[in-house]
């Protein structure tokens, strides 16, 4: 029989068509081995992984938000508030990206913009972030 590929062994092509298929994954494949090595500590492999997650779908929260928290402990603050924006406008819970954003912004000595995140934060989500929030606002009104 005639193959379109008839000077390829077929062992090979059958070995090369399985490595192949084994290094397609999905979008949910990204996420979960980003969010393994953020737990890690990986943060340079996680970054890749969610932004090659954001490359098969871009309309999900999760890459953002992750993206946030690892550019924020890059001190890449600017572009932290960005991801966590674009995650908040993808559906993210309230407070906890309000909650991100204050945080990123106090690191970024941008008080202003932080005491409005944090009130944001404490008032969506008053028993999960009220005294994180009361004690941040704390320290900020000493820096100022």
């Amino acid at each position: 029989s005639e193959r379109a590929f008839a000077w390829v062994p077929s062992e090979r092509l059958e070995q090369d068509f399985a490595d192949f298929t084994l290094g397609l994954t999905t979008f949910n494949d990204r996420v979960r081995q980003g969010v393994e090595e953020y737990a890690a500590g990986r943060l340079l492999e996680a970054e890749v992984s969610f932004r090659e997650a954001l490359v098969l779908r871009e309309d999900s929260y999760i890459p953002h938000y992750y993206l946030g928290l690892i550019l924020y402990q890059k001190r890449t603050y600017a572009e932290a508030a960005e991801q966590y924006l674009r995650a908040r406008e993808l559906g993210v819970e309230a407070a906890l990206v309000s909650y991100a954003l204050g945080v990123n912004a106090f690191a970024d000595q941008q008080y202003d913009e932080a005491v409005q995140f944090l009130k944001e934060a404490k008032a969506a989500d008053p028993a999960a972030y009220g005294a994180k929030v009361d004690t941040l606002l704390g320290r900020i009104e000493v820096l100022r």
